[in-house]
Parts: C-alpha cells; structure tokens; sequence
C-alpha cells in the first residue's frame, strides 16, 4: 500500500521540493469529519503572526501534489487540539448492545401463528410481524356482539340493565387484557413490531399453534449501543460514574459495573445518542479525571513521521490546497491516538492526519532545500520576507 502510493505521487507529479519553517500552537476544528478531539478543546490552538527561523535552516522540505494524487493516497487534515496535559484516562475495549435492546415478542393469545416478517429482516416500528388466530377471540368476541344486541334492546325501550351493562364491561375488560394493547379483528390479531429494528432470530415455524406467551422472535436495535472495557481495580479509583468520555470522537459518560475477583472492573461508556458503530467494533475510551492542568497543541499519531532522525508534521499551506510543509517537532506525552507536539507554525493551520508516510516518500525524491517561512495567515512562502 506504501509503495503503491509513492507510485501515484511521484507518476502525477510529487514535485516542487521546498524548504518549509516550524512554529508552534493550533486551531481546534475538524476536517473531512475525522480526528475528532477528546476532552477540554479550545478555539485558541493557533496565534496569529509569524517568525522566520534563525540563520535561514529550514526544518523541513515542502511538496506540492496534484489534486488527483492527494485523492488517490488518501490524504486528509485536521486542525491541532488543545488539550489538558495528564488529565484523561484511557482504556480499550468494544462497543456492544445494551441489555434492552434486544427483546423477544411473544404471541399475546393461543393460535394459530402466520409470519408476515423473515429473519434479518430490518423492520420499521408499527410493522407487522406475525399474526395470530384465536378461536378464543372468536368466541369471547361473539359473547360481546350478544351482549351489546341486547344492552341496545333495553335501552331502546328506556329501561336500564345493570346486570347486562356489569357483564359487558366486565367481558370488554377480560379481552382487553388478554389483548395486551393489540387489536383484533375477526378472531386474528395482528403483532406489530414496538420499535425499529432487525429480526435477529425467528423462533417458531410458520403455521405453529401457539400458546398464550409462547415467543416467536427476537427483535433487535442495533442502534442501542454502549461501550464496554476491563479497567485495573486500582485504576478504576480515576473513574467515576456520569463523567464525561469519548470513544474514537463519540462523546458520552461513564458508568462503573461491579468488580470482579480478578481484580477487574468492568467501565462503561454510554451514550445519549447513537454511536455510528456496530456491536464487536473495538476502541479507546478517554475520560477526564482532572482539570485545570497545562494545556498542549496535540495532533494525531498518524501526523508525525520521521525523517533523518527528526519528527516532522505535514502542515497544509492555507492557500495552496495540494501544497504541504514537513515542519520539523517536538513530541511530548500521548493519550487517546493523540500527541502533544511543539514546533508548529503559528496561525490557522492544518496537519495532514492521513497519508503523512506518503508525502515523506514524495519529498525523497528531491533534494531541493530553500529556505521558507510561514505567515499569520497559515501561507508559507520561500524567502526571508
């Protein structure tokens, strides 16, 4: 894959080797809806101005790409965070379903099931799944019809019938309960689904008789997801229950479960809407413990590469879109996929948090090295002025 995309870039004209700046300090956005920030984000990630490097050194090259090849490696940015130094927490786990979100629908009368529905089937909430007929319905439903022929008779003639309209209201009373919220029409009810979902499993045959309660399948919303991992006991003591989280850029709060006699704590994420993930998926969770600690400029992991035993950034030059500079940085500590760095430009920036490796493979294929510097606006320029 590596060599592939240092084909694409050098074929469609990984050129123009420039001598780039470094400075320090970011802007807290997001771009091509990835590189989501963590915990305690800030607008000021960036200063404005600019400085040239002292004796005219560059710290790193500058490539510009074609459009084309910046599609076909696959390159994205990202605005730097400003994030709190040693005041997150991290563990790894994996998304699942919650308890309630799977549920089993039984048949609310006996007889005779017809599915209208199939397995793994994405259904819609009101949707109908099965139905039921019941000689019971029939017959309870008959025993009505004849009570109200009556009750009409009586009243027609404008003489009440307290023991009729008792009975009526008792029958009426007794079939509702056995409907359970269902409505029945001809002796057939008619079980529609309660909420969106998937049918994840069919549990009787089609034709079955059914007893009252009897389970016919299990519907599922995978859309009800939390999130779960193992933490130590002892650093279990860095959590508490509502504070806040984040999973790979979805925010929620955590919740403890009870520990287990391995000496782990199960720790949950969960989430006021739903997570674009599926059950099984795995992550990183990063909680705030803390706050008021020594904010720093972080970018992605993926942002930095090496190169001639330095670490460098890949900035975007804020008016040349396919232009990008190798700035040579400074890395600190690291939490959630995320490294404190300094050495940034000042100003509106943005690094490249996917295809850094390739742009370093396109700036080996020139040894040109003229010395640049960036301005206020995130423009780099070659030249002293």
């Amino acid at each position: 894959m590596k060599t592939t995309a240092f084909a694409v870039l050098a074929a469609l004209g990984a050129c123009a080797i420039n001598a780039a700046h470094d400075h320090d300090h970011d802007h807290d956005h997001n771009h091509h809806g990835h590189g989501q920030a963590h915990v305690h984000e800030h607008t000021e990630a960036c200063a404005g101005g600019h400085r040239h490097e002292q004796g005219g050194r560059p710290h790193g090259l500058s490539v510009e790409i074609s459009e084309a090849a910046a599609r076909n490696s696959g390159i994205e940015t990202v605005h730097p965070r400003k994030r709190s130094a040693g005041s997150e927490f991290s563990f790894k786990g994996r998304f699942e379903l919650v308890p309630e979100a799977r549920e089993t629908i039984a048949s609310p009368v006996a007889g005779r099931m017809e599915l209208k529905t199939r397995s793994l089937r994405a259904v819609r909430k009101g949707e109908t799944l099965f139905t039921v007929t019941s000689p019971d319905i029939v017959s309870r439903t008959s025993e009505i019809e004849i009570l109200e022929k009556r009750i009409a008779v009586y009243r027609e003639i404008k003489t009440p019938n307290a023991e009729l309209e008792n009975r009526l209201s008792f029958k009426k009373a007794e079939l509702s309960a056995l409907l359970m919220g269902h409505e029945a029409k001809n002796g057939m009810i008619e079980v529609k689904a309660p909420k969106a979902g998937l049918v994840e499993d069919i549990l009787e045959l089609n034709g079955t008789w059914l007893d009252t309660g009897r389970s016919v399948l299990k519907l599922t919303d995978t859309a009800q997801l939390r999130f779960r991992g193992l933490v130590a006991a002892d650093a279990a003591k860095n959590l508490k229950d509502g504070m806040a989280a984040d999973v790979d850029g979805v925010r929620g709060a955590v919740r403890l479960g009870v520990g287990e006699a391995s000496g782990l704590v199960p720790a949950y994420v969960v989430f006021d809407k739903p997570p674009r993930a599926v059950a099984g998926l795995r992550g990183v969770a990063t909680a705030v413990v803390g706050g008021g600690g020594k904010t720093e400029t972080t970018v992605p992991d993926s942002a930095i590469v090496e190169m001639n035993l330095a670490k460098y950034v890949f900035v975007k030059d804020a008016n040349e879109k396919n232009r990008f500079v190798a700035v040579e940085v400074s890395t600190g500590g690291k939490s959630g996929g995320w490294t404190a760095v300094t050495g940034l430009p000042e100003g509106h920036c943005e690094v490249v948090s996917k295809g850094a490796y390739e742009l370093k493979l396109a700036t080996a294929t020139s040894g040109k090295n003229t010395a640049g510097h960036f301005h206020a606006d995130g423009t780099f320029h070659e030249g002293d002025h």
